[in-house]
């Protein structure tokens, strides 16, 4: 049984439609949450390998392009991607998952 599908050492945008077309498609284990989506993209400048990397694709660029990966659970990051990128994403989880916490305890009050 496939518990995940992940996309890797690919473009964020690559990593963006490849999600977006997945959830497209009608697979049973998607829809029901039993599979994870994830990604762990590059920040080369082309396809063409040539160990170039983007270093305009700041940790908050990066994370921007995260946030439109609409229903990744497991994400990462591949060549190019550092720590303060992977720090900005734990940032933005950490928050997120800080304000569900709260909505949860203020509707039992």
């Amino acid at each position: 049984q496939v518990s995940a599908v992940l996309f890797n050492c690919c473009s964020v945008e690559a990593v963006e439609e490849a999600l977006h077309r997945l959830r497209q498609a009608n697979i049973p284990e998607l829809r029901s949450g039993r599979c994870r989506l994830g990604g762990y993209a590059n920040a080369f400048v082309s396809i063409k390998g040539d160990g170039a990397y983007d270093h305009n694709l700041t940790p908050d660029k990066y994370l921007a392009s995260v946030r439109r990966w609409g229903g990744a659970s497991i994400i990462g990051g591949c060549c190019g991607i550092f720590p303060e990128h992977i720090a900005a994403i734990r940032e933005w989880r950490d928050a997120a998952t800080h304000r569900r916490n709260a909505r949860s305890v203020l509707s039992k009050l």
